[in-house]
């Protein structure tokens, strides 16, 4: 299943959640405010690479919902 970004224009919040694409744009409850007025973003597809080493980079898009200008705080990807 998908990860969609929504955001809620009652208390301003962001957040994801992870749900089948029949359900996308169904109703769903902010986090913060517990409304139901969430409306979902349009958000880049994710890419990840993986080295010889292993290690696993993140090459495109955003790999989680906590990242600033200059860094993902989440996952510690730099943009």
């Amino acid at each position: 299943m998908p990860y969609y970004d929504y955001r809620c224009p009652v208390c301003k919040s962001r957040f994801e959640s992870k749900r089948p694409m029949a359900q996308r744009d169904a109703p769903i409850e902010c986090p913060t405010c517990k409304g139901m007025k969430s409306i979902r973003l349009i958000s880049l597809p994710v890419a990840f690479s993986q080295s010889a080493d292993g290690s696993v980079n993140v090459v495109g898009g955003s790999a989680c919902g906590g990242c600033s200008a200059t860094s993902c705080g989440g996952c510690a990807s730099s943009r």
